[in-house]
């Protein structure tokens, strides 16, 4: 799943946790890509990769947007996003308000004219379209009872092809049936792990999203797995999937799926 020099294609490149690189046609988009995690169960952006995306070093260049679904530690560094942004003038920066208003505060000198912030109410979406792609934020609930006021946006980025990427929504119908995905034909979702691994999760990538395959993120550091996520996973995953969508694992940063 390493690239095989065909980048030209249209695909992903996982980093880290949630973290991705989105190639569609001639744009590149990074969704939730500089992380720094306060769990150790959960990777962080690896300091190559980061390094990489400073110097704007391939496939790190020319990048055209940034999304961060949502302000925790596995999925976002500020720190880490204004270095980026102030090495990379060109790209657009999709948060929510409260992420923005933050990067503002602390960065005054960056050009917030290329600043966009997305904040749809609980269950509901907003739309922006940059640059020929569009981009629709949903309000979905982070799973977990604990994170329940926690923003959390999915998005699905349309350039061509459509990307959907959940953040950390919670599997649940209260979630997915206001957005009525069958109708958007997603081509590609990025989902977190119980999303394969557990049959009511996978009810509704099937029934409420309907894409044409699926990538896994956020899976656990697999030396501090020791309640057997990753294991239990695939093994549910494997004796179901031929009544799934094709699925692939990313475990390793720099894995690249093409679509």
């Amino acid at each position: 799943m390493k690239s095989n020099g065909q980048e030209n294609k249209d695909h992903i490149i996982y980093i880290a946790n949630a973290g991705v690189l989105i190639k569609l046609g001639d744009k590149k988009i990074l969704i939730d890509a500089l992380s720094r995690s306060d769990v150790p169960l959960f990777r962080s952006t690896p300091d190559g990769v980061y390094h990489q995306m400073l110097n704007r070093e391939p496939p790190y260049d020319g990048i055209d947007f940034m999304l961060i679904t949502h302000d925790h530690s596995d999925h976002y560094n500020q720190e880490m996003v204004i270095s980026f942004l102030e090495k990379t003038p060109e790209t657009f920066l999709v948060a929510s308000e409260g992420i923005i208003s933050r990067i503002r505060k602390q960065a005054p000198g960056l050009n917030s004219n290329r600043f966009y912030a997305m904040d749809p109410a609980l269950r509901k979406s907003e739309t922006l379209t940059i640059d020929g792609v569009n981009i629709r934020a949903m309000s979905m609930q982070h799973d977990g009872e604990e994170f329940v006021d926690v923003n959390n946006m999915a998005f699905l980025v349309d350039a061509g092809k459509k990307v959907l990427h959940l953040g950390d929504a919670a599997p649940t119908l209260e979630n997915f049936l206001p957005f009525f995905l069958l109708d958007d034909e997603v081509d590609l979702l990025l989902a977190n792990f119980p999303y394969a691994g557990v049959p009511k999760a996978r009810k509704i990538v099937r029934g409420c999203i309907g894409p044409k395959e699926m990538a896994v993120l956020h899976l656990p550091d697999p030396d501090k797995d020791q309640w057997g996520w990753t294991r239990a996973t695939r093994r549910s995953h494997d004796r179901n999937k031929n009544d799934f969508v094709k699925t692939t694992f990313f475990y390793d940063s720099g894995d690249m799926l093409q679509f």
